[in-house]
């Protein structure tokens, strides 16, 4: 029986564990390219591409199938932002919890609006600042979230 509510117990963290929360998108931003490889492998993700020109210089880790895709990024170098990441899921059931943990963190939101784009459809974008240097940028559809972490230099 002890064991029996011992793994009952275990389940749930290990569920909760595996999603990607904004405080780990946060820790994501400040992560060394190698670093962020074994934490990404770590949680299942697999090399997806790398991005270098002259303004980004990114990896991008993928990790579902169809329906439940993720996708992680890193840029050590971001336009003109110290440092950068991204997080994409195609489970919009998650963005009430996203909400709240973006009160619990501090971030404001400073600016909503409809946007129509050509390639995606209608597009939600919801922007959040946090103190004067960082940034985070929702961007909803239906059937897609896109969550961009950025700080100033």
């Amino acid at each position: 029986m002890k064991k029996l509510l011992l793994l009952l117990l275990f389940i749930p963290l290990v569920a909760i564990g595996q999603n990607i929360s904004v405080s780990n998108l946060l820790k994501v931003a400040k992560m060394d390219r190698e670093s962020f490889e074994i934490y990404a492998m770590d949680r299942g993700f697999v090399f997806e591409n790398v991005k270098e020109d002259e303004d980004i210089k990114g990896l991008t880790m993928f990790r579902g199938g169809p329906g439940s895709e993720e996708y992680l990024s890193n840029y050590s170098k971001y336009f003109s932002y110290k440092y950068a990441a991204n997080y994409q899921t195609s489970n919009t059931k998650r963005l009430s919890s996203i909400y709240k943990e973006l009160k619990t963190l501090g971030f404001k939101l400073v600016d909503s609006k409809g946007r129509e784009n050509d390639s995606d459809g209608f597009q939600y974008e919801k922007n959040y600042e946090r103190g004067t240097k960082e940034l985070l940028n929702i961007y909803i559809k239906s059937d897609w979230v896109e969550i961009g972490y950025n700080l100033r230099k």
